[in-house]
């Protein structure tokens, strides 16, 4: 497998290094990740409840994790559909994953906004959300990255971001990464993986 960009969208200041050897191990030997890689890990943040959201609380469950925003056109709700579909060719083991949308968006993505957005596009996801500095942290902890970006001159804005699927286990520790281009099948066979305790 030959490491390829994240997703179409990539910051200016190009890729963190953990990001780097996260492409490394991939290319090396596939989307299987080693435990030494040093990405991911706890963290806290607002769900679209408006409560506390603790990832060391939810153990026992594997969980796909995407870094988006809600008003993303085109690599968040292509992704979340790609989740939605693997989640109904896993059946009665659907119930069993967790479905984690962390925003890139704070000033946007309100946990009202989250709930609305998710009911119809990932219906049982987990929206989290905080402030700015909480979500880039958790983005630091994860090896992804986001920009804002200007457009036009009335104060309106996109966010280019990564586009990897974390694909954690029970015990949260991240095993696959998968690309944007990947599609379903790869996001099939790690979450099949993680399920049976592979």
């Amino acid at each position: 497998m030959n490491p390829l960009p994240l997703g179409e969208r990539r910051t200016r200041r190009g890729y963190p290094p953990v990001v780097m050897a996260l492409l490394l191990a991939a290319a090396c030997g596939g989307p299987d990740l080693p435990e030494p890689v040093g990405v991911g890990g706890d963290f806290s943040l607002v769900d679209q409840r408006g409560d506390a959201w603790n990832l060391a609380d939810h153990r026992g469950r594997p969980a796909v994790l995407f870094f988006g925003f809600t008003s993303c056109p085109d690599i968040c709700p292509n992704t979340l559909a790609e989740i939605r579909t693997v989640r109904e060719r896993l059946g009665d083991d659907a119930d069993a994953v967790q479905v984690l949308f962390v925003s890139v968006d704070p000033e946007r993505d309100t946990p009202q906004r989250l709930a609305d957005y998710l009911a119809a596009a990932a219906p049982g996801a987990v929206g989290l959300t905080g402030t700015a500095e909480d979500l880039a942290a958790v983005a630091r902890m994860y090896g992804a990255s986001f920009d804002r970006v200007p457009q036009g001159d009335r104060g309106d804005y996109t966010v280019d971001h990564s586009a990897w699927t974390y694909v954690l286990d029970r015990d949260g520790v991240v095993r696959f990464l998968l690309r944007y281009e990947e599609g379903p099948d790869e996001l099939e066979q790690a979450l099949r993986a993680v399920l049976r305790g592979a």
